[in-house]
């Protein structure tokens, strides 16, 4: 019997993609059931798109395994996008794994366990821009002038010759467990840390442009994963059986090592939040923190005498100023568990299945509560709580939830303003979710 087996693979690829594309907006049809082109009225406008993109790639890969029962497998590959500028053009990607069937040892009772394996692997990938030309300038030309008789151009997207692969390096360990076909349990832990993390840069107005891709620096992702399945019933021949079904996953994520732009992207981002028209959190990243963190003021609530907030600074003094730079983290968006639960069942051919999602520990800014209660256009159906819940003058001394809605006045500056309603503690809430995903029979 042969127990070694070695396979191995090389490769050389180039990949190219062309894409064209074409629009036109037309209105005023003769008839609503024929919309062919030539049927309109009035063509407001025309335009088109073009991008050629390409990939050149060497791979190779080795895979042996030794009776069945211990594997090992390596791999390598090298890439060079044309979505990037020529000095950071080529990525290299690498990986190994290993792996151990247990239950193949002569130890080990076969008849109680169908599958035991222990297995690891360590290795990079690599993704880049869908931009196709994301780190060019590119430009479009003024369609509806000329000068002297020629066209004229514009800056249509800004370059940036930095930007770089995203690698992201995972660490995996993970154990696939099988017990006479009954019960099944599938474990991963792992860790990835992702380098020069891609994402559309929010760009102050001045600079002409909303957003560019940029490599912030590096994410952090640790968690695990578990996946059971447990047939409580089977009967074959009445074709009856039923099984429950739990899948829980963990994940956290912290920034490390921010590149420079982020440092600028963080202070235009608290210009915002100290803005007279946001009433929203920000996104804001720094060292060791989460990506789905939530910003704001802490707020010890309304005033009961006034119907103002008051405000908690970062060394704990209360007071009604707003100030951007005293915000800190409110909550994460990123729930502590997440997963599935459910259960199928067949009995003499009838059978249906039973589905749910469930997720705890995350929070959320009520942004709707906001514009339908303290925003709330009186013009308009409003929330019930805008009733009973906001402090009007004649409520003073009583604690109500939501701040005035009218001008109040201002003692430090002797004027009556209109209060804004700034990102605060108050409306972050537990988001902890059950759901019925489905149900069919």
């Amino acid at each position: 019997k042969k127990k070694h087996n070695l396979d191995l693979l090389a490769g050389y690829e180039i990949n190219s993609k062309e894409s064209d594309g074409l629009g036109t907006t037309i209105s005023n049809f003769a008839r609503w059931d024929k919309p062919e082109v030539n049927n309109g009225v009035v063509y407001q406008s025309m335009g088109g798109s073009n991008s050629t993109t390409r990939i050149v790639s060497y791979i190779t890969r080795a895979n042996y395994d030794y009776d069945n029962k211990y594997y090992l497998g390596a791999s390598w590959r090298t890439d060079g996008s044309s979505r990037l500028a020529r000095e950071n053009r080529w990525g290299n990607f690498w990986s190994v794994g290993v792996g151990w069937n247990i239950h193949k040892e002569a130890f080990m009772n076969q008849e109680i366990f169908d599958n035991l394996k222990i297995r690891g692997s360590m290795g990079y990938t690599g993704s880049q821009s869908q931009d196709a030309y994301g780190a060019m300038a590119t430009y479009k030309y003024f369609m509806d002038r000329t000068y002297v008789g020629y066209l004229g151009g514009y800056l249509n997207g800004m370059k940036n010759d930095d930007l770089k692969w995203q690698k992201k390096m995972d660490y995996n360990v993970g154990l696939d467990l099988n017990l006479k076909r009954r019960v099944s349990i599938t474990f991963d832990l792992y860790k990835s840390v992702t380098e020069n993390t891609l994402i559309d840069l929010t760009l102050p107005p001045s600079v002409g442009f909303n957003t560019m891709k940029e490599n912030v620096g590096t994410v952090i992702n640790k968690g695990f994963d578990l996946r059971t399945s447990f047939t409580v019933l089977q009967n074959l021949k009445e074709r009856s059986y039923l099984t429950v079904t739990a899948n829980i996953s963990r994940n956290k994520n912290k920034l490390d090592k921010l590149s420079d732009a982020m440092t600028a992207y963080n202070e235009s981002q608290m210009a915002v939040a100290g803005s007279n028209t946001n009433s929203a959190p920000v996104q804001m990243y720094y060292d060791g923190v989460s990506m789905d963190a939530i910003w704001g003021m802490k707020s010890l609530g309304i005033d009961p005498r006034n119907g103002r907030e008051i405000y908690l600074t970062k060394n704990g003094t209360p007071t009604y100023n707003y100030n951007a730079s005293e915000q800190v983290i409110l909550g994460d968006k990123m729930p502590k568990f997440q997963g599935t639960a459910g259960i199928s069942f067949e009995y003499k051919g009838i059978g249906g299945n039973l589905s749910f999602r469930f997720q705890y520990g995350a929070q959320m800014y009520n942004s709707t509560l906001i514009a339908k209660v303290e925003n709330a256009d009186l013009n308009k159906n409003v929330d019930i709580r805008l009733y009973d819940g906001v402090w009007r003058p004649g409520d003073e001394g009583k604690v109500k939830p939501y701040k005035t809605l009218g001008k109040v006045w201002i003692s430090e500056l002797g004027v009556y303003e209109q209060l804004k309603t700034n990102p605060t503690s108050r409306f972050v809430q537990d988001r902890n979710e059950l759901s019925l995903s489905n149900l069919s029979i």
